[in-house]
């Protein structure tokens, strides 16, 4: 007679959480399953029982065993006493989105599975670490080592996470990669080659990363966060980030800055360390005027395209850094993109293009609109700095 036992990769109970609502009291991502599955009822009581168990079909009634063949289809259940997927233990949701935590619980899993590491960076354990005041976002955000970056795309599209296109796919300029579900997973996964502002080239930035985190749990299935020192330099490197031609408002400077505050002047080393300092100066200035900044990096390039007055011009000077076969390549691309690019650009743009050309024709108007509205802005007499 065979036993068996729960599997998974990640399970929650939602019985009592808010979002879960009457229709489901257990979330359990399967094995083989892309979505999540809500469990109630018979189903639930079975899933609890082989969460307990393991159990033998000996006493079991004939709907049960049915019903367990069917969680073996979905990867909810195994014979198989040493899987490396068990569940034995459903774990209450400490995210406001079970579903959000899920998406980590399945990430975390198929990283264990394929054996490569990953950084779960922002989201909720900012707001766990008391680093950020919003408790919710939106995506989920990963970092992953550059030499294990295309194995975990790959994985998450075996799951049907769809990989958005994007211009520099294959150069390294890209700092991040964005999955989108066209399932029930509510958010999109952001994972991330490298973060902004970091000089260090970014294997060794993972390495030092790696050594600053500390174990967190989503979904019951653990995994790595940044430690609060670590997690404080990366926040208020992504409040602080470039964006084309425009100033970062006076309130993400002082967000940055709390966090950073939060942290306390130990956070300066782990900047340092990650050749961030540079960037970071004016903040660590402002909350610890003690420290001896006098040794602080070099701005990196990655700060440094994206400082530029227009998405153009930082196009051009991100290019300076590639090979010439890939500048060649990307620069055709850049004037005659693919389709999903355009159909990309368009629809953040918010444009309601019906056709192909009339989307091409809208981003080249678009960037003609912001060059010209840029040189006009630094052409100013009363746009001069001195």
């Amino acid at each position: 007679m065979s036993t068996w036992i729960a599997t998974g990769f990640g399970a929650l109970d939602i019985s009592s959480h808010t979002v879960g609502g009457p229709d489901a009291e257990l979330l359990v991502t399967g094995t083989q399953a892309e979505e999540p599955i809500g469990l109630a009822g018979a189903p639930a009581a079975l899933y609890r029982t082989l969460v307990d168990g393991p159990i033998s079909e000996e006493g079991l009634t004939a709907d049960e065993v049915q019903l367990l063949r069917e969680f073996e289809d979905f990867g909810l259940a195994s014979k198989d006493p040493h899987s490396n997927h068990r569940i034995d233990e459903l774990a209450v949701p400490w995210f406001d989105s079970p579903v959000h935590e899920l998406v980590c619980g399945l990430v975390a899993s198929i990283a264990k599975r394929d054996n490569f590491d990953v950084i779960f960076i922002k989201g909720p354990s900012l707001y766990k670490q008391g680093i950020r005041e919003k408790r919710h976002s939106g995506d989920v955000d990963v970092l992953v080592a550059p030499e294990d970056f295309s194995r975990a795309i790959s994985a998450l599209e075996e799951f049907g996470w769809v990989r958005q296109a994007a211009f520099w796919d294959g150069t390294g300029i890209n700092h991040s990669t964005a999955l989108s579900a066209p399932i029930n997973w509510g958010c999109e996964l952001d994972i991330h080659e490298y973060f902004p502002g970091i000089g260090l080239p970014a294997t060794q930035a993972f390495r030092i990363l790696k050594d600053a985190t500390h174990v967190e749990t989503f979904a019951g299935v653990s995994s790595f966060v940044p430690d609060l020192e670590a997690h404080s330099v990366l926040y208020a490197l992504h409040q602080m980030r470039p964006e084309f031609g425009t100033a970062r408002s006076e309130y993400l400077s002082e967000v940055a800055a709390k966090a950073i505050s939060i942290a306390g002047d130990g956070s300066y080393a782990i900047a340092k360390q990650l050749k961030a300092d540079a960037v970071l100066r004016p903040l660590f200035q402002l909350v610890f005027p003690s420290l001896d900044l006098s040794q602080t990096g070099e701005i990196p390039l990655n700060w440094k395209w994206r400082s530029k007055d227009s998405r153009v011009a930082g196009y051009l000077y991100a290019l300076k850094s590639l090979p010439i076969s890939t500048r060649f390549r990307i620069l055709v691309q850049l004037i005659w993109p693919r389709e999903e690019l355009v159909w990309q650009s368009d629809k953040l743009a918010k444009s309601r293009s019906t056709t192909l050309g009339q989307a091409r024709l809208a981003r080249y108007k678009r960037g003609m609109k912001n060059c010209l509205r840029k040189r006009r802005w630094s052409n100013s007499p009363n746009n001069v700095v001195s």
